[in-house]
């Protein structure tokens, strides 16, 4: 028993003293991203979740660009949808993939221009488009065609329409 509180001493005191590698956030500096629009041009992948965007020659370095930009600390880990553009459809493997998302992130493919990322996020809320990354993993390993629901933006504002994808 003695032992215990002994390690919860020590544990504390190195807490303390900032020698342990725990890592806290300002939750007031968190720039949580609810939904990430994904656009490649002239070989360069492009990221806009709204409050920030980067870019990069791959997910990861334009995710770094993102961060680095960024007046705060950007958080994904609460992202609920992808939309990617007709130019980065390619990429859908790899965001399937990608550590960054959830599984369980919501993914349509804009039809004509990406729409703004607060938009799409507000209007896929309430029209789940019914697609996560995982099911579109799963999916793609299994060979599959997969319904992608396509985001269209018209002057009446967002609207779903269905397309599949292999």
């Amino acid at each position: 028993m003695k032992k215990g509180w002994l390690l919860v001493g020590v544990l504390a005191v190195l807490t303390l003293w900032k020698l342990l590698p725990f890592q806290g956030s300002d939750v007031a500096q968190l720039m949580p991203i609810r939904a990430l629009t994904v656009d490649r041009k002239g070989g360069q992948i492009f990221l806009d979740g709204g409050v920030c965007s980067g870019k990069g020659g791959t997910l990861e370095e334009a995710l770094a660009d993102m961060k680095n930009g960024a007046a705060g600390t950007v958080f994904l880990a609460t992202t609920e949808e992808v939309i990617v553009s007709a130019e980065a459809v390619s990429l859908l493997p790899e965001l399937c993939l990608w550590d960054a998302l959830r599984p369980a992130t919501r993914v349509a493919a804009a039809l004509g221009d990406l729409p703004d990322p607060e938009q799409a996020a507000d209007y896929l809320e309430a029209h789940d488009p019914g697609v996560s990354l995982g099911q579109l993993h799963g999916a793609l390993l299994r060979g599959e065609s997969v319904r992608l629901p396509q985001l269209l933006q018209e002057e009446g504002g967002l609207h779903l329409v269905w397309k599949n994808h292999r």
